[in-house]
C-alpha cells in the first residue's frame, strides 16, 4: 500500500465536520478548511488560510512597532495673511550712561560738595557699574579693598534715605536725570504715515543695557517697502565719550512679549542708514520628540537664558538681584551698594554653567536680513531722511512659513490599519473574532466535559 492510499484511508477516519461549533456562521474559510470532506480541498484551504496569517500577523508586528516608535513626519505649509507682527524692536544706548550730567552733578554736589566733575564722573559710572551694567570696567576691575570702601560711603551718602530701588530708579528716570523719549526718537513712519514714537514706545530695562525704550504691539499692513517702519533717532548723552554723546546706539529685535537676552542685536551708527528684511517661520514641534518645552513662546530660550545668568550671578551667591530684574526674581531683595561692584568682571561674563535652555515647542521665528548704508542723507515717499541714526524694518511679503510635527501613526490609525490587515487577508472583523473566541470556548468545554466522564468511567468501583 503506498503512501497516499494510507494518509486517505487516515483522512477517513477522522471527523469530518465542526459545523456544530460555529453557531451556524461562516468564517471566511476556516469553516471550509475543516467541514470539508475533500482531503486536498481541505488541505489547500488550511495552507492559505495559514498563509493570510502569517501576512497578517507579520504586517500587524510592523505596525505595532510603528506604532510604539511614534514615527514623525515635518509637514510645511505656507499662508499670506493681511498682516504680520513686527518684532519688539528695543532701542538702547550703547552705553548707559546716557544721563544729564548737570542735575545729577546738582544732586551729588548737595552731599558731597568737595567733589571735582572728574570725581563726580567716575563716582557715577561706579554707581552704574554696581548695578551689573556695562562700560565701567575702569573704576571696577582690579581695584583694592580701600577704593571699593571709598565709593561706597559715597554712594550711601548720596543716596541718603532711600532703598536702593528707589535711588536708581531717580538715577535712570526721574529728575530729568536721564533721557526722554522725545530726547531720543525723532520721527517714526509707517509707509508714508508719520506716527508718534513715544506712543509706540515706552520705557524698558535691558540686561546689561540698563534703561531702554520697547516697541509696543505693532503691525505691518502692506507688503514690502510701502509697509516699512522707519525710526529716526537723534544723538544721546554719554559722561564718558569725549565729546559727550553715545558712539553708537544699539537696536535688540525680539519676539513680542518675551524677554530679550543680549541677542539679536545691532549696532547703530551715526549717518548711516540700516534696514533690516524679515522673513518670518511658524514652528508646532512635538515635546515628547524635540528638545523643546510647552510653556509657551514667552518663557522661551530668551527667557530661559535671562534667569539663568541672572540666579548664577546674582542670586545664587549674594541673594540679590539688580534693581531693575526684581520682577523675575519674586521675594528676593535689590543688591546693596557694593556687593557687584566686586564680582563685576563675573557678572559680565555671560557663559552659564550649563546649557539648560530650550526654545519653545510653538513658537515664531524671525530670519533677519541686514544691509547699511553709510550714507550722509537719503530721501524716501517724500521725505528726507537727515537724521543721525536711521532704522528700518520690513516684512518682504505678508506672509509666513510654518513648519509642524505630525505624528503619522495615531491610535485611531492604528486601530484602522489593523483591522484593514484582518480585513485584507483573512476577512475578518472584530465580530468574527468575538465569534471565533467563543467557538473555541464551546470546543474546549465539550472537550473538558467529554474529558471528565471518561476519568469517571475508567475508575474502578470502590
Amino acid at each position: 500500500m503506498n503512501f497516499v492510499n494510507i494518509f486517505n484511508q487516515n483522512m477517513k477516519k477522522r471527523r469530518r465536520c465542526y459545523c456544530r461549533y460555529f453557531v451556524g456562521s461562516e468564517l471566511h474559510g476556516l469553516k471550509e478548511a475543516i467541514s470539508t470532506q475533500n482531503t486536498y480541498r481541505h488541505l489547500g484551504w488550511s495552507i492559505l488560510l495559514c498563509v493570510a496569517v502569517s501576512i497578517a500577523i507579520v504586517n500587524t508586528i510592523h505596525m505595532c512597532a510603528d506604532y510604539y516608535q511614534n514615527q514623525l513626519e515635518t509637514s510645511y505649509s505656507k499662508h499670506v495673511v493681511p498682516r504680520l507682527e513686527f518684532p519688539s524692536v528695543i532701542i538702547c544706548p550703547k552705553s548707559p550712561d546716557a544721563l544729564n550730567f548737570e542735575r545729577v552733578k546738582k544732586e551729588i554736589t548737595k552731599v558731597l560738595p568737595m567733589l571735582n566733575d572728574s570725581q563726580i564722573i567716575d563716582l557715577i559710572i561706579y554707581a552704574i557699574g554696581d548695578t551689573g551694567l556695562v562700560n565701567a570696567h575702569y573704576v571696577m576691575v582690579n581695584k583694592s579693598e580701600e577704593h571699593f570702601a571709598k565709593f561706597n560711603r559715597m554712594i550711601k551718602a548720596w543716596r541718603g534715605r532711600r532703598d536702593q530701588k528707589k535711588f536708581y530708579e531717580d538715577l535712570f528716570e526721574h529728575h530729568g536725570n536721564g533721557y526722554t523719549c522725545t530726547q531720543l526718537f525723532k520721527e517714526c513712519r509707517l509707509g508714508a504715515l508719520t506716527i508718534n514714537c513715544c506712543e509706540l514706545f515706552e520705557s524698558h530695562y535691558v540686561m546689561l543695557r540698563g534703561r531702554c525704550f520697547r516697541m509696543k504691539e505693532f503691525y505691518q499692513t502692506d507688503p514690502g517697502f510701502y509697509g516699512r517702519l522707519y525710526i529716526g533717532m537723534n544723538e544721546l548723552p554719554s559722561l564718558t565719550a569725549k565729546d559727550g554723546k553715545q558712539v553708537q546706539l544699539v537696536a535688540f529685535l525680539a519676539t513680542p512679549r518675551s524677554e530679550i537676552s543680549t541677542f539679536p542685536r545691532y549696532y547703530l551708527t551715526k549717518q548711516a542708514s540700516t534696514k533690516i528684511s524679515i522673513k518670518l517661520r511658524m514652528f508646532d514641534m512635538d515635546p515628547d520628540f524635540t528638545r523643546c518645552h510647552d510653556d509657551g513662546e514667552t518663557r522661551g530660550r530668551a527667557a530661559c537664558y535671562l534667569r539663568q545668568w541672572l540666579y548664577e550671578k546674582f542670586v545664587n551667591p549674594h541673594n540679590c538681584t539688580p534693581f531693575y530684574m526684581q520682577y523675575r526674581t519674586h521675594g528676593v531683595d535689590v543688591c546693596e551698594t557694593g556687593v557687584i561692584a566686586k564680582t563685576y568682571e563675573n557678572v559680565l561674563d555671560l557663559a552659564t554653567k550649563e546649557n539648560i535652555c530650550m526654545a519653545a515647542c510653538s513658537r515664531s521665528e524671525r530670519e533677519y536680513k541686514v544691509v547699511r548704508r553709510n550714507t550722509e542723507a537719503s530721501r524716501s515717499l517724500g521725505f528726507n531722511e537727515t537724521h543721525p541714526y536711521r532704522l528700518e524694518l520690513h516684512y518682504e511679503d505678508l506672509e509666513y512659513e510654518n513648519y509642524a510635527e505630525v505624528r503619522i501613526t495615531t491610535l485611531p490609525g492604528f486601530v484602522s490599519q489593523v483591522g484593514g490587515q484582518l480585513g485584507l487577508f483573512l476577512g475578518v472583523t472584530v465580530m468574527s473574532i468575538a465569534q471565533m473566541i467563543l467557538n473555541l470556548y464551546v470546543f474546549l468545554h465539550e472537550r473538558l466535559q467529554r474529558l471528565r466522564k471518561t476519568l469517571k468511567t475508567s475508575q474502578p468501583p470502590a
